[in-house]
């Protein structure tokens, strides 16, 4: 299995160190091979200061590093930098705790095809004829899930009371999240859609992907490659008024159709394709929700996309936290999962984290978003660790405007976790508007919007395992009543401060005998293994892990001989990781 990479290695170093390189003529004077720059270059640019809580000898910060060309496994390339070997990047050694990490595409850039039968569905079908207003759809149901075709349903069903109650939510106050900055993390958005927020900053947005401030959604010739995904999930997030009408006979829905529409709105264009992201630009896009343009930093992240374990994720996760941003990240689909050769079901980064909020799917039919159909789109779920901080929005056949066909193109299957992480980063918005100001700035308030989001949700606790929490309801989070407990776990001193994110693989550590690790090489060999688990293809070995994550059960030893080689045979093995768990295996009885 081959692993591609953008060449590119991310470096972590320590503070003292990445300041002496700042001051070096060579970084960030070109981009070519050879070059280094920071990877939070936006962050620095605006002179904001992370890990002021920590000990100066202990804070670390990010480099990009770009080498040659190398056909390489790109983790044996990371290593050789690590031990100084690699070419021109003599200047990044120099302490123990260095830490390089391949900056990867996820997938591959030949994307494997879906299955026949979700080819058919994805491809485009005849557009209905332009009436309106109401505005019909351009595509059909999603018929896996409900609501069916003639039951009457409203197009924004997600934002009615017995659903998300975003109207209960709006009839609380004379604002509908204005005040608070939304950074919504996608491929960019259209100027022409009709439902592009009303208070949308694309001049203080930026394109990580391209290092430019060309933000516009792009088009793809294959319908698998999800175009318009950055423009349709922006209007479930701030989405302007708009006049639909889904059948007919059906009811019109004339109003707002993003949960939080009068939220400013920074646009941050992460990738030109929702299946086609370099792990670099994620952890770019987290970063920039720091320091946008202008108006200081944001106050929620919205993101649709997610992958492997990444630490310079986790850096950039635990860094929005302590400033006081809410972060919302989908969970992952099983489908999309098997484009970009994931294999377990459980969620994706950087949604697991525990500092980010996972947003998970629940149906019109109020059941998880799991279907046992061929080719349906479902949700992601688990480890249960992660799931006692995931909450339940709204999907799929929610209404999923155009990129193309503007300015009034819409569709009626909108679907995904990607549906239902704006409309929780909305209700966050909503929250933050109305109450934020009464906790204090930084960490605390975070985990004050977060008490609310679960405390106020439906269902509670009666599934767990595939939804989380509950599932959202944006009005009873903005009641009298929620913030009084809230309020009150303020009071007491029982809003948790979560302790930092990193990638951690204590199964990996189990089955091969192994200690946490005690330096930055250990770390990468942790961060490898924890990306190989999410991709294997070995039933056993993923079966095992999806049933112990946490290492804690006792294997045989018959059995733990058998994952230790099936581990050391997986195809996207590093020699490095091979090498070290050889030795390690050896001294596993």
């Amino acid at each position: 299995m081959a692993i591609e990479s953008s060449g590119r290695i991310m470096v972590r170093v320590p503070r003292t160190q990445f300041h002496a390189l700042m001051m070096a003529p060579r970084l960030g004077a070109t981009a070519g091979p050879g070059s280094t720059r920071p990877l939070f270059a936006a962050m620095h640019a605006a002179g904001f200061v992370t890990q002021t809580h920590k000990p100066a000898e202990q804070q670390k910060d990010w480099l990009l590093h770009r080498l040659p060309p190398d056909e390489r496994n790109p983790w044996d390339v990371a290593h050789e930098l690590v031990r100084g070997k690699a070419q021109g990047a003599a200047h990044l050694v120099g302490s123990p705790e260095l830490y390089a990490e391949p900056d990867l595409l996820l997938p591959s850039r030949q994307a494997p095809q879906p299955p026949k039968a979700v080819r058919a569905a994805l491809a485009p079908r005849a557009k209905a004829p332009r009436k309106g207003p109401p505005y019909p759809p351009d595509d059909m149901l999603n018929k896996h899930y409900d609501p069916k075709s003639g039951s009457g349903f409203s197009p924004a069903w997600h934002l009615q009371k017995d659903y998300g109650n975003f109207v209960g939510a709006w009839s609380q106050g004379k604002t509908r999240g204005a005040g608070i900055r939304i950074a919504h993390l996608d491929t960019g958005y259209t100027p022409e859609q009709a439902s592009k927020p009303r208070n949308l900053h694309p001049e203080q947005g930026w394109n990580v992907s391209d290092d430019n401030a060309d933000i516009i959604d792009r088009k793809h010739t294959a319908p698998w490659d999800m175009p318009g995904h950055g423009t349709a999930t922006l209007a479930l997030l701030a989405g302007n008024a708009v006049n639909i009408q889904f059948e007919a006979n059906g009811p019109v829905y004339n109003g707002d159709l993003g949960g939080a529409p009068d939220a400013s709105v920074v646009p941050v264009l992460i990738g030109s394709s929702v299946i086609h992201l370099y792990t670099a630009n994620v952890a770019q896009g987290l970063s920039y929700a720091l320091a946008p343009h202008a108006g200081g930093p944001c106050d929620v992240v919205s993101l649709s996309h997610g992958g492997l374990p990444s630490n310079a994720w986790a850096d950039a996760v635990n860094d929005l936290y302590e400033a006081g941003i809410v972060v919302v990240a989908a969970s992952g689909d099983s489908f999309n999962l098997k484009l970009v050769e994931i294999a377990t079901h459980f969620t994706v980064y950087p949604s697991a984290f525990y500092r980010v909020v996972t947003a998970t799917g629940t149906t019109y039919a109020k059941g998880p978003y799991i279907a046992d159909d061929t080719g349906a789109m479902q949700g992601c779920w688990g480890p249960d660790a992660v799931m006692k901080k995931a909450i339940a929005a709204y999907t799929p056949n929610v209404p999923w405007m155009r990129y193309d066909d503007t300015p009034f193109g819409w569709d009626m299957d909108g679907g995904g976790t990607s549906a239902a992480t704006p409309q929780v980063a909305a209700a966050c918005a909503l929250w933050l508007a109305k109450y934020g100001k009464q906790f204090p700035a930084g960490w605390t308030r975070v985990a004050a919007c977060r008490h609310a989001l679960f405390e106020s949700v439906k269902n509670k606790g009666k599934d767990l395992a595939h939804i989380g929490v509950g599932m959202l309801d944006a009005g009873e989070m903005l009641s009298a009543a929620t913030l009084a407990k809230v309020t009150k776990a303020y009071k007491d001193g029982k809003l948790p401060h979560i302790e930092p994110d990193k990638v951690s693989n204590p199964f990996f550590r189990l089955l091969f005998g192994l200690p946490p690790p005690g330096s930055g090489v250990d770390e990468m060999y942790e961060t490898e293994a924890a990306q190989l688990l999410f991709r294997s293809k070995n039933k056993e070995l993923v079966a095992a892990f999806e049933a112990d994550p946490q290492g804690q059960k006792k294997l045989s030893p018959q059995k733990a001989k058998r994952l230790r080689d099936a581990f050391i045979r997986e195809p996207a093995i590093s020699n490095s990781l091979k090498t070290h768990l050889k030795a390690a295996a050896k001294d596993t009885k």
